[in-house]
């Protein structure tokens, strides 16, 4: 662009439609030669499937369609496209369009790379700086919700601590009318026991009896 412009002012008189043919030639190789790195890089990490890299493309290609696409557009189909015939080489006004727009797609590349990392870079700083770090963006609107959500909580919190509290007094009461319950039970157990007892030793009385009539009668 600039011999362009210095030759249409007089300039550079010496610069030829053969020299303008030369500096086309480069700008088609460089249009390539970006076109050959860019679809390595990206055959590289389509082909690993490494998540640390495929955020890359994915980010862009997902939520900046507009910046992926464009680039390969003003990046290489424009000027492949212009530039593969000789006498448009050599035309002025078409180099100067080309140039143009390749100096564009270059500055396009660029943004295309920094702003969309910058951006989240630039979210994820406001969200430290205001304490919510680790929110999604979308949760922010739920902030003015958030007084009755708690109250709402706070409440639900306190019907189930009631209702654990009744249930463990009736728990309680339960235990206590079945503990006299269980001694009473227990008693005739206790009573049979002692009769048993008692019937045992009348029976060894009256079985001493003979004894101590024999006892008697030798004294």
């Amino acid at each position: 662009m600039i011999i362009i412009y210095l030759k249409s002012q007089g300039y550079l008189e010496y610069v030829t439609h053969d020299h303008l043919h030369d500096v086309g030639k480069f700008l088609f190789g460089i249009s390539v030669f970006w076109t050959y790195l860019w679809f390595d890089q990206f055959m590289l990490i389509w082909y690993a499937n490494n998540g640390e890299e495929t955020i890359y493309f994915n980010e862009r290609m997902i939520h900046y369609p507009v910046l992926f696409w464009g680039n390969l557009l003003l990046n290489f189909v424009t000027p492949f496209l212009i530039l593969m015939r000789n006498d448009t080489k050599r035309k002025f006004g078409t180099m100067f369009f080309v140039a143009l727009i390749v100096f564009f797609g270059h500055w396009w590349d660029y943004f295309y790379m920094i702003k969309p990392g910058a951006r989240i870079a630039a979210y994820e700083a406001k969200e430290i700086s205001e304490g919510h770090f680790g929110k999604h963006h979308k949760a922010a609107p739920m902030s003015e919700e958030t007084p009755a959500t708690e109250t709402h909580t706070a409440a639900t919190t306190g019907e189930h601590a009631a209702e654990g509290g009744a249930t463990h007094e009736a728990a309680a009461v339960a235990h206590e009318t079945a503990a006299p319950a269980e001694s009473a039970h227990e008693t005739p157990h206790g009573g049979e026991n002692n009769t048993g007892a008692t019937n045992e030793s009348q029976a060894s009385s009256k079985q001493d009896l003979p004894c101590l009539a024999f006892w008697n009668s030798v004294r």
